[in-house]
């Protein structure tokens, strides 16, 4: 199983995404979208590249980044 954006931020930066169903599966392919909607996708955006910061800080990262890599092997230095 893979690592979810939620299990990241919480382990990372310690902060907690809200990822009620409710929201997560609401009609997304609305003309207008909700408020709600708008403040869960910008804190997913927020929190997808806070995750990318932290784990490009990494010395493990770095190196792989200035080989052209990617971080996505960085993953198994975070505890589970």
């Amino acid at each position: 199983r893979g690592w979810s954006l939620a299990e990241l931020t919480s382990r990372l930066l310690s902060r907690q995404l809200d990822k009620r169903d409710t929201l997560r599966c609401s009609d997304w392919e609305a003309a207008v979208l909700s408020p709600e909607q708008v403040e869960y996708a910008a804190l997913d955006a927020w929190a997808s590249f806070a995750v990318y910061q932290k784990l490009s800080a990494t010395p493990a990262a770095a190196a792989l980044l200035a080989q052209g890599g990617s971080v996505d092997g960085c993953l198994s230095s975070v505890p589970r």
